[in-house]
C-alpha cells in the first residue's frame, strides 16, 4: 500500500526517532538549506529532501542526500507525489541508504563541524579585504 501517515507537531524525542528512521524528511523553508540537513549529515541519517539549487558557500553534492527533482512539477501538488514516488522508489534499498549515510556523515565531517565553520569564517573575513 502507498499510504503515508505524516504526523504535524513536536515531538518529545526528536532525535531518537531521527536515529531510528531509516529516512527521515527535510524540507527547506525560506532558505535552500535548513539547520536540520546539517543535524542528519552530522548523524549520518538520510534524508530526502529536494535538489539543493542554490549557490552556496560549499557545494552540496546528490550524494549526500537522496534528490527530490522538483525541475518538471508545476504546482504544490506535484512537487507532493515527487516526494512520495521518490521516497517508495528508495525506502528499500538498503545499500543505498547506507552509502548516503557514510557520505553525509563525512561531508559533515569535512565541512561543518565547529571548527571547520571557524576555520572557514575566520578565512572569508581575512580574504575579504584583498
Amino acid at each position: 500500500d502507498r499510504e503515508i501517515d505524516i504526523v504535524s507537531g513536536k515531538s518529545k524525542n526528536y532525535e531518537i526517532e531521527c536515529q531510528e528512521s531509516k529516512i527521515c524528511l527535510s524540507l527547506p523553508g525560506i532558505r535552500d538549506m535548513c539547520n536540520r540537513d546539517i543535524e542528519l549529515w552530522s548523524r549520518g541519517i538520510p534524508s530526502l529532501r529536494p535538489r539543493f539549487t542554490s549557490e552556496l558557500a560549499v557545494d552540496i553534492p546528490d550524494n549526500i542526500y537522496i534528490p527530490v527533482d522538483y525541475s518538471k512539477c508545476t504546482n504544490v501538488e506535484e512537487r507532493i507525489k515527487q516526494i512520495i514516488n521518490t521516497y517508495f522508489k528508495v525506502r528499500g534499498d538498503g545499500k543505498l541508504l547506507k552509502q548516503i549515510s557514510n557520505n553525509s556523515r563525512e561531508f559533515y565531517l569535512q565541512n561543518f563541524t565547529p571548527p571547520k565553520i571557524a576555520e572557514f569564517t575566520l578565512d572569508k573575513i581575512l580574504t575579504h579585504f584583498d
